[in-house]
């Protein structure tokens, strides 16, 4: 994790929020070592959409660690071809 130069976050939503694995990830990682960095976090969920903006909260929260959030990206089946382009862009940003 040290040696990247950016990062990007992506996480299904489950009950409102990212899921156990990612919130693990989140609780343990140590980057002592990359402020300042670009960061981008991706969420996605099914059905209504409910949790998107409870789930990209707890990843851009996660950023604070020292990251800079950018492009934060929400994504359901409702604006999944928008979000593609988005991502495409973010992307796009993150290596330049």
């Amino acid at each position: 994790m040290d040696a990247a130069d950016a990062y990007v976050l992506g996480a299904p939503v489950y009950y409102l929020d990212v899921n156990g694995l990612t919130k693990d990830f989140m609780d343990v990682i140590s980057m002592p070592n990359s402020n300042g960095r670009p960061a981008l976090g991706i969420v996605m969920a099914g059905g209504t959409g409910k949790g998107l903006t409870s789930a990209l909260k707890s990843i851009y929260y996660f950023f604070f660690k020292g990251l800079r959030g950018i492009d934060p990206l929400q994504v359901s089946r409702f604006n999944f071809d928008q979000a593609l382009e988005e991502a495409y862009g973010s992307g796009k940003r993150l290596v330049s």
